[in-house]
């Protein structure tokens, strides 16, 4: 009887190409067999199992390679799985508790940093995934419809086409603590996390209004692709162009879908010259999306999310109309850690690096512009957020320890043994710059609860 059983077990789950799994409650275990890549353009066959304790959660095959753009040259890689079933081949997908149905997922490392310039790099392993849960809170602190984070349109649109399946759609990324196993032996300690497919922002890439673009490394952006769009230095996700390679110049390939960003872009040139004004924002944004935005990035510190881990967004987009909206990506670098500093830099002291948005990096850019503009309605949002205890040290620290708890903590000592760690590590250090950030930007922006 209970070789029947075995077998019938095993005969679906060899033919599944779908598992839901409940939302994690503890450290999770991905289990590999097979060779790791060994180089950025290395890609390996393997097979693996995730489990949580002694619960095996889902085996299939997988291909695996390195995953990240700077992070390559870090020792400890971060890896992307493309998941497929193990006897067929088919596509695999994985639905984590309310997350849509995903067949990839990267396993961050959050290693040393890949450079001696490199400064600190996030060993906590807590801050992409605490700032993308703050996000969320901050748009969801809306009245409705803004409450929704997309607009009421969109949650429609991906009713009809998807039955409401996308409701637990992210609008960036998150995870889980995960030690990577090869075989028996402890590889480190990773974040099983989402890979912000376009599910993940309710849009459908066969649907010619719904557009998803990132800019990559818009560094010096004061007078850059924020008001000259260059397609080259865009990644465009939505729509589905035919034979689009990511950073491809789109202008005359496909000038319709150019056109489209373009009446954005050049609105924001319009503005930056003064042949136009943020009074007509409305026209071109969500202005509610952009504002909480900004003040997401400042209560992070999160320097990138203007420069190269922002998305772009719109639903109803054409050439004449149509409105954008923000979200964030990759939010490793918040909460103190930035590029090129450590603990004891000036440039992450919550109390002396000042504003994001007005960084050299950043410029005079378009988020700079809104940032001087919009600063009275910025001012009462960011007081209305303190109000009801969205934004406070004990809200964002309670994020923190959501990750924080399912740690293993012979694990993380065992990461740090295996590939260093450093002072902003420490839970201690990054609850103390919350404390300060806030503070400051209460100071700022006249909060006195």
């Amino acid at each position: 009887m209970s070789d029947t059983l075995d077998n019938a077990i095993w005969a679906l789950n060899s033919a599944q190409t779908a598992v839901q799994i409940p939302r994690p409650t503890g450290q999770l275990r991905m289990i590999v067999t097979g060779d790791l890549p060994s180089s950025s353009t290395d890609e390996t066959s393997v097979l693996c199992a995730l489990m949580q304790g002694e619960t095996l959660l889902f085996r299939c095959a997988a291909s695996m390679a390195w995953q990240g753009q700077s992070s390559m040259g870090d020792p400890k890689h971060n890896f992307k799985l493309s998941f497929s079933n193990e006897t067929s081949g088919d596509d695999f997908y994985v639905k984590v508790g309310s997350w849509i149905p995903i067949k990839k997922v990267d396993l961050k490392a959050y290693g040393q940093g890949p450079t001696s310039n490199y400064g600190n790099s996030d060993r906590s392993m807590i801050r992409d995934t605490t700032a993308g849960k703050l996000w969320r809170n901050i748009r969801r602190a809306s009245t409705y419809p803004d409450s929704l984070i997309a607009p009421f349109h969109a949650m429609s649109y991906d009713a009809a086409i998807n039955g409401g399946l996308n409701s637990g759609a992210l609008f960036s990324t998150e995870g889980f603590p995960c030690a990577l196993y090869v075989g028996s032996t402890f590889y480190g300690l990773y974040v099983f996390r989402s890979t912000a497919p376009n599910g993940d922002y309710l849009i459908d890439k066969n649907n010619a209004m719904h557009y998803l673009l990132q800019p990559a490394h818009l560094h010096g952006t004061g007078n850059g692709s924020w008001f000259n769009f260059d397609s080259t230095q865009w990644d465009i996700s939505s729509p589905k162009l035919k034979g689009y390679s990511s950073q491809d110049d789109i202008s005359s390939k496909f000038p319709k879908q150019y056109a489209v960003i373009n009446r954005l872009i050049s609105y924001f040139a319009d503005v930056y010259s003064g042949a136009d004004t943020l009074a007509n924002a409305y026209q071109y944004i969500n202005i509610r999306s952009w504002i909480d935005y900004l003040i997401f990035c400042e209560v992070s510190g999160s320097n990138d999310a203007y420069l190269n881990n922002v998305m772009l967004v719109s639903w109803d987009a054409t050439q004449t109309s149509g409105l954008w909206h923000v979200c964030p990506y990759d939010l490793d670098e918040t909460f103190g850690i930035l590029f090129g500093h450590t603990a004891t830099s000036s440039g992450v002291d919550p109390m002396k690096m000042g504003f994001c948005w007005g960084t050299s990096a950043n410029g005079t850019g378009i988020f700079y512009i809104m940032a001087q503009y919009f600063q009275d309605e910025i001012k009462r949002r960011y007081a209305e957020l303190r109000d009801i205890s969205v934004i406070s040290t004990s809200a964002v620290w309670s994020l923190a320890c959501e990750s924080i708890n399912l740690m293993d903590q012979n694990d993380v000592a065992a990461d740090y043994a295996l590939w260093g760690t450093n002072d902003q590590a420490s839970p201690a250090w990054m609850l103390n710059w919350i404390n300060g950030r806030i503070a400051w930007l209460d100071q700022k922006w006249g909060y006195s609860g």
